[in-house]
């Protein structure tokens, strides 16, 4: 699996490569084509994300030196060659998150609407990663699938372009709603449980960030996907209780 790609004398991750490729072509289509959130919010949020991007990409680039000082003060060019762990990753999440968080709220922006070209940009990327890597999970058990199809392992890869190709045929076919919780909801739900099918069918243990196991993040993400769903009906009937309301008063 090629985890990395080397531009120069950087070596940056393909998870990178892939998020700042999916923002772009998100955020393109965006701001071209899509129509129903008004220019000023849709530019707000496009430097919001493109912001936080580069200062993630800064922040795990630059975070070595929080953890080892010493070593990269000798010689700084051999922070240009460091992929960095866990910790760096962290850091660059948490550089992301606060400042998506704190810019979105202080430009009075719908945080719906950053989250929903958040999942957006993370099924782009998903793909766009399936296609860059080779990714193999453990060992096939059903030996008559594994003969039938010559593999030993499984083509996590193939899973991941699989599923995601699903979700970008339905974003096509229902459309992109920016400020839609229902939309998030859906979403969410679609990303997460087929993440959950992957991890489970290729039994994938490696935490992700080094910290949370898949199948429990992706039943989690699963489960807040639902509680969207559920929240969006609700304030649908409640929208439909108060026109019938009032439109019963008039009469």
């Amino acid at each position: 699996m090629n985890e990395s790609v080397i531009i120069g004398p950087l070596v940056i991750p393909v998870n990178f490569v892939s998020y700042g490729l999916a923002i772009f072509a998100v955020l393109l289509y965006y701001l071209k084509w899509h129509t129903a959130v008004a220019d000023r919010e849709k530019r707000l949020s496009a430097d919001i994300l493109l912001s936080a991007f580069f200062y993630a990409l800064l922040a795990w680039k630059l975070s070595p030196l929080l953890f080892r000082p010493l070593f990269f003060l000798q010689d700084p060019v051999l922070l240009l060659f460091y992929r960095g762990g866990y910790k760096e990753l962290w850091v660059a999440v948490l550089v992301f998150s606060v400042y998506l968080l704190f810019k979105t709220k202080k430009q009075s922006l719908p945080l719906v609407n950053q989250l929903n070209l958040l999942i957006l940009i993370t099924i782009v990327a998903g793909f766009i990663q399936s296609v860059l890597t080779r990714q193999r999970g453990n060992q096939i058990e059903w030996t008559w699938l594994a003969d039938l199809l010559s593999l030993e392992a499984h083509p996590v890869h193939l899973y991941q372009m699989f599923w995601h190709v699903l979700l970008l045929l339905w974003i096509v076919w229902q459309g992109f709603h920016p400020q839609s919780v229902r939309w998030l909801g859906q979403a969410l739900a679609g990303f997460s449980s087929g993440q959950l099918l992957i991890s489970t069918a290729a039994r994938e243990q490696m935490p992700l960030l080094g910290l949370i196991e898949p199948r429990q993040f992706y039943f989690f993400l699963l489960v807040i996907g639902f509680i969207m769903l559920i929240k969006a009906r609700r304030e649908k009937t409640i929208d439909c209780l108060e026109i019938r309301s009032a439109d019963e008063k008039r009469n």
